[in-house]
């Protein structure tokens, strides 16, 4: 197997696939060719995501391989710069334009068809050949496109949903050139099938479309143009607007009120309010000022900014929030495999099928036909007049039109677009459909603490002994300079809010989950946990007191030694997010153990837990011991969530079975993680949760709809009891109600 390290991954636009076994038809094209790992094809959304080594396999290669094979492919990245909503208001047009060329011919011949029978006319050679003529565009000129995919899945050894359809409308049709009077009923059945068929397939088209149009809407905040601040020749500066292709990392960029914010970044002069909502989902304005941070394609709503731009194109939030909405409709539910399987074999099982449906009525219509002549005195469309041949005929396309498995095909990813599209505008964003069934079967959530129960942002509260205070915060303070620990920065900020001047420190080693050692004047300076103390042999005897105090009320304590000597003691609180013990009481309703894990000692832990109402706790656990945490509940069979911020969180959310990240804005860090929220809130997690359980309920319904469509209505065309067009209405009403149930996700999930 290539090394992860080896591999890249792609998305592909894919034109031309009109049902899920054109989808399953692109993934074996693209799986032959030497490299490529995976190829997770989306039909709903039309896309095929593609992880391949490029030692073995490029780009080219995989778009002539798949153009070889009757489809359209193209980069997705090449489309991102296009106006989002011109491709679907193409599709759909093109949809449309079809269907009204087959639906005036073909009104038209249903109503010559009515007016025979309101006046019991004959079918006369007039009426057949004014039947060939009305019937001709329809089956020939609108439905061409159909036919031509057809030939495509057939030349490919893969027949679809076309194949079907151009079984049961092109032979039906050409029997009509016969001549044969009682014949004419087959010209009309292969005109309003085609016709019933272009409409479902305009219908749906739209529907898709609606379905993702969170990506459309995302792509449409990002600015096109922006305000760059530059120095001319003799120092002053000059405002020029410049494209945003061609912003760079590190330019100034002026935003004025009311505009969309060009690129990531931060505030460098000026304050403003923010509209964060497309990010968070949160519709409260965010206060911002010199220092904070900005992301990408949020609007800007009172005062103007000046900003740094800290991330530009591919690397920028917004493109990061599309490229993971993709994702998730690009990938594939675990229960969707079997769904694959059968529709591989769907197509040719049913066309057996019909064949002998049609030997079954031709050789004993003798037998059967007193079964029909009682279903006709309760069902008026069941024709009892025609031949043996007319008859197996008719019911053989009856059988090829309503098994379309068109609804298989759109049972996962329609559910997928919509939910991932109503994840983002709440701020939830899903990377893998497999997180979405994985998520029903969790015992136990895992919690970080910092920066997931608690804001993480501890503050200095105390330092003892008071009367060496000033002492003990500079030294501190200088040890912390260079640490990225959240406690670490508290000391710094701490310092420096009393503007105290820093000692330097001349060399610096950050000891994981415990503390750090410095160098400062010649002298080694330690300032970590009691822990770390005593592991390089102080004697902490004569401070337990006041150590105790405050770990019992819930406070981290941090020491300071220097050359051998405990020079004094820090106490520092990190305040619980004000919906932390409600989301945990939210999630403990919904069936969920929440265990909280934290690199602090038990008793500041289990104030914490007590705090919150979580009463499972894993206490003094290393960065590097939560994967541990997670494999020993693994070995008991439980099945885990791991909840943390994404970044020394890594290893512990990808080890979990699902990885949930949890940020704020561009701090967040989703890479290792299968769903994240972007708001840093636990009730979002709620919502996340909540909003995978909803989406996969509906693709669990969709598939049970689609199976117990085609059960039942194969069996009754077999019988002669349905009638062809009744057939394809029956089938485009199936595919119809998939894509309802899924679009109803937008009013579940709120």
């Amino acid at each position: 197997m290539t090394p992860h390290f080896l591999t890249q991954a792609t998305t592909l636009k894919i034109s031309g696939m009109s049902c899920a076994g054109c989808a399953n038809s692109v993934g074996r094209i693209l799986k032959r060719i030497p490299g490529i790992q995976l190829a997770d094809v989306n039909f709903a959304a039309e896309q095929v995501r593609v992880i391949y080594n490029p030692n073995q396999a490029d780009l080219d290669q995989m778009i002539q391989a798949v153009e070889k094979g009757g489809f359209g492919a193209a980069p997705l990245e090449a489309l991102v710069d296009q106006d989002p909503n011109a491709e679907v208001e193409e599709m759909i047009r093109s949809a449309w334009q079809r269907l009204w060329l087959a639906a005036v011919p073909a009104l038209s011949l249903m109503g010559v068809m009515i007016y025979c029978m309101i006046t019991n006319l004959p079918h006369n050679q007039h009426h057949q050949t004014l039947t060939l003529i009305l019937a001709f565009p329809v089956v020939f000129i609108a439905g061409w496109p159909t036919h031509q995919a057809s030939w495509a899945a057939l030349r490919r050894g893969a027949p679809n949903m076309d194949v079907l359809i151009s079984l049961g409308t092109v032979p039906t049709y050409l029997v009509g050139l016969t001549g044969v009077p009682e014949v004419t009923i087959f010209v009309e059945v292969s005109a309003m099938v085609m016709a019933f068929h272009l409409l479902s397939r305009y219908l749906e088209k739209r529907a898709r479309g609606r379905a993702s149009q969170a990506i459309r809407k995302l792509i449409s905040l990002q600015a096109r143009v922006a305000h760059l601040r530059q120095r001319r020749e003799d120092g002053s500066e000059q405002i020029i607007d410049v494209p945003i292709e061609a912003v760079q990392v590190g330019d100034l960029l002026l935003v004025k009120p009311g505009e969309s914010i060009p690129a990531d970044g931060r505030v460098v002069s000026g304050g403003s309010s923010v509209d964060e909502s497309m990010a968070t989902g949160e519709s409260m304005p965010v206060a911002k000022s010199v220092g904070d941070e900005l992301i990408g394609a949020t609007t800007n709503q009172q005062g103007g900014l000046v900003m740094e731009v800290t991330r530009v194109g591919g690397d920028t939030f917004l493109a990061q929030m599309v490229r993971l909405i993709q994702e998730a409709q690009g990938s594939q539910v675990p229960i969707q495999a079997l769904a694959d399987q059968i529709t591989g074999y769907f197509v040719p099982a049913v066309v057996t099928l019909a064949i002998s449906t049609f030997m079954l009525w031709w050789m004993a219509e003798d037998q059967l036909r007193p079964w029909l002549e009682q279903a006709a005195t309760v069902l008026p469309w069941v024709n009892t007049d025609l031949s043996s041949l007319s008859l197996a005929a008719f019911n053989m396309v009856a059988v090829l039109v309503v098994a379309c498995p068109c609804a298989l095909g759109l049972a996962t990813p329609i559910a997928l677009m919509v939910g991932s599209g109503r994840g983002a505008e709440q701020g939830i964003l899903i990377r893998h459909g497999e997180a979405i069934q994985t998520l029903r079967s969790v015992s136990t959530i895992l919690l970080d603490k910092t920066g997931t129960i608690t804001l993480g942002e501890p503050q200095v509260t105390q330092v003892y002994p008071k009367e060496q205070r000033d002492q003990i915060l500079a030294w501190a303070a200088a040890a912390e300079q260079g640490s990225e620990h959240p406690l670490g920065r508290a000391i710094v900020r701490a310092a420096e809010a009393e503007h105290r001047d820093h000692l330097q420190a001349e060399g610096f080693m950050a000891v994981a989950g415990q503390g750090v050692i410095a160098q400062i004047h010649q002298q080694q300076v330690l300032v970590g946990s009691p822990g770390f103390l005593t592991e390089h042999h102080y004697d902490l005897s004569s401070w337990q007191a006041q150590i105790q105090i405050w770990e019992s009320a819930g406070q981290t304590v941090v020491g300071l030694a220097i050359e051998g000597q405990i020079l004094g003691f820090l106490a520092l609180a990190d305040q619980i997010k004000p919906d932390s013990a409600e989301a945990i009481q939210q999630l403990q309703k919904m069936g969920f153990d929440p265990v909280m894990v934290t690199g602090d000692n038990p008793r500041v832990a289990q104030a914490i837990a007590d705090q919150v109402g979580i009463t499972r706790i894993s206490a003094g656990v290393l960065p590097a011991g939560k994967v541990d945490v997670v494999k020993d509940l693994q070995a008991q069979d439980e099945i885990v969530a791991f909840v943390g911020d994404g970044l020394n969180d890594a290893p512990a959310l990808t080890q979990a079975d699902v990885g949930i990240a949890i940020g704020t804005g561009t701090d967040l860090a989703i890479e290792s993680a299968d769903l994240a929220v972007v708001q840093g809130n636990l009730t979002t997690v709620v919502q996340a949760i909540g909003l995978a359980e909803a989406t996969f309920s509906k693709v669990q319904q969709n598939l049970a709809w689609a199976y117990g469509y085609n059960l039942l209505a194969i069996p009754l065309a077999a019988t002669g009891v349905v009638h062809p067009i009744m057939a394809e209405i029956a089938m485009a009403l199936s595919s119809l109600t998939v894509v309802w149930n899924s679009l109803r996700l937008r009013q579940a999930v709120r």
